[in-house]
Formats: structure tokens, C-alpha cells, sequence
């Protein structure tokens, strides 16, 4: 899948108190079906997020090559 450069950027957000999480766009096609999301209690969240914004746009890559061309089902 091409890198996506129009998307959001990858966001890290409080979701409730003592929790944070890092989210990337899920797509089919060009419109936003969902979101993959990380979530970790804020104390396990570690200072560089690199290695978390890296999987979870991986995961929400794969997610979107998946909803967009879903495999042939074996019949």
C-alpha cells in the first residue's frame, strides 16, 4: 500500500483516565472505515512512540489492503 500522506498523522490521546492510546485510520479505498488503535495504561506508555505509531499504522495498513482486496475464498 503507497504510504498515505493525506491521512491524519498517527495521534496519541488520554481515552480515559490512566490509559492512552495511538490510532491510525483504517480505510477502504479512499474513506475511513475505522481505526486501529494501541491502548496501554498511561504509567506502561513509553516517552518514544515511534515503535508504536510504526505497528499500529502497520496494522492499519494491513487492515485496509484487507478490506479493499479481501482474498479469494477457497470454494
Amino acid at each position: 500500500m503507497p504510504a498515505r500522506v493525506h491521512d491524519p498523522p498517527p495521534r496519541r490521546d488520554r481515552v480515559m483516565p490512566g490509559w492512552d492510546s495511538v490510532a491510525a485510520p483504517v480505510l477502504w479505498h479512499d474513506a475511513v472505515m475505522g481505526a486501529a488503535l494501541m491502548l496501554k495504561p498511561s504509567a506502561e506508555m513509553p516517552a518514544d512512540l515511534r515503535p508504536l505509531i510504526y505497528h499500529t499504522l502497520k496494522a492499519a495498513e494491513s487492515i485496509s489492503a484487507l478490506a479493499t482486496n479481501p482474498p479469494a475464498t477457497a470454494r
